[in-house]
């Protein structure tokens, strides 16, 4: 008797390697990239929309910077679709970077600068870039990060830094929120990488 949670487990699978784009689909290593990619910015984009969803029903608004975070922590599905499209993954996981960067800087500006709790999201950034399997991607992303940092924490020394745009809920609910997507979408990024690493085995096993 097949389990339901293996048959929906199977049927996603399924789902997303329709969404590979053909010219990956016969490396079957390759296919297992892209499709980690693509899950994994899914996973991240229905991560954001339930925890805003939450914080809406809780507080019946998320108030201007709310909705704006929202609709960022959302875009991940611009990439899916673009390494979907195109099949382009070193130049969607660069995209990835740069776009999740700019989601936690615009954040954190509107937040506090380098007080700020959404600063934790940067981690993620190079453990994202490890999807890629590039060592350049990987570096270029932790680069990136720490730029990001970097700027973020000489704006605030500066006094640039705005003042807190009010949130529509308290800020403790909003860090709990902003730290419990980070913590759910590392936890998806590492999945990935444990199914890349499967499909290398697999792979390397084929070929002996």
């Amino acid at each position: 008797m097949v389990r339901p949670d293996m048959w929906l487990v199977g049927l996603a699978g399924r789902r997303i390697d329709g969404l590979v784009h053909p010219a990956a689909r016969r490396d079957p290593l390759e296919r297992s990239r892209h499709a980690s990619l693509i899950a994994s910015h899914i996973v991240g984009a229905a991560v954001a929309a339930t925890v805003f969803g939450a914080l809406f029903a809780l507080n019946g608004s998320l108030g201007p910077f709310g909705l704006l975070a929202a609709i960022w922590f959302l875009s991940p599905l611009a990439v899916a679709l673009f390494v979907s499209r195109t099949g382009r993954l070193d130049a969607a996981h660069f995209l990835s970077a740069v776009n999740l960067t700019g989601i936690v800087v615009i954040a954190a500006l509107l937040s506090g600068g380098a007080r700020s709790f959404t600063l934790v999201w940067l981690i993620v950034v190079p453990l994202e870039a490890a999807l890629s399997a590039n060592t350049r991607m990987m570096i270029a992303a932790t680069a990136v990060a720490i730029a990001a940092l970097l700027v973020i924490s000489v704006a605030d020394a500066a006094g640039l830094i705005p003042p807190p745009t009010p949130l529509g809920a308290s800020a403790a609910d909003i860090a709990i929120a902003c730290l419990l997507s980070a913590v759910a979408y590392a936890g998806a990024l590492a999945t990935s990488v444990l199914s890349l690493h499967r499909a290398s085995e697999r792979a390397l096993a084929e070929s002996r």
